[in-house]
């Protein structure tokens, strides 16, 4: 019987780990289903679900231990869905400050958001003395909540903050 999970992953970026990690898998008769990556400052972060025999899952474990530079978790996948409605885009923009980021965030935790993505990026601005902030977030609006009264929430946090609804 097959089992799915969550594998996370997490260590020094190198250029064909998931080449190998995905070759690897096959050979034991699993399977990627999905994956989300990120890679910074040397460093990458990934999520993948798989798909595998459960005879193989001790297997699976000691061919991941081989990678000892990295950081390894496995999580089973619940099946569960979350009651959502609808997905929104969005792009938040404005003058750059401490707290931002957990300011955006704490709200939409208030508001029952889920937060699929978030990629955000400070800009230096010659003769701005804190910069510009640009955050790209993909989120799961709950039932009653639409795109636009998040958008007034979003914008009430600061005055000098734009927040555009993305196709």
């Amino acid at each position: 019987m097959n089992t799915q999970l969550i594998v996370s992953i997490q260590g020094p970026d190198r250029i064909g780990l998931f080449k190998q990690l995905t070759e690897d898998t096959a050979k034991l008769g699993g399977v990627w289903l999905a994956n989300k990556m990120i890679h910074l400052e040397g460093q990458m972060s990934g999520l993948l679900k798989l798909d595998i025999e459960e005879e193989q899952l001790p297997a699976f474990e000691e061919l991941m231990a081989e990678f000892y530079d990295y950081s390894v978790s496995y999580h089973p996948v619940s099946g569960d869905k979350l009651n959502i409605r609808q997905m929104a885009r969005i792009t938040v923009e404005g003058e750059d400050r401490q707290g931002l980021t957990s300011e955006i965030t704490h709200l939409l935790y208030e508001q029952d958001v889920f937060i699929d993505h978030f990629e955000s990026r400070r800009y230096p601005v010659i003769g701005l003395s804190t910069g510009v902030f640009e955050a790209k977030l993909t989120l799961s609006l709950p039932e009653g909540l639409s795109a636009d009264e998040l958008k007034v929430s979003l914008e009430q946090l600061d005055k000098q903050l734009r927040v555009f609804m993305d196709a």
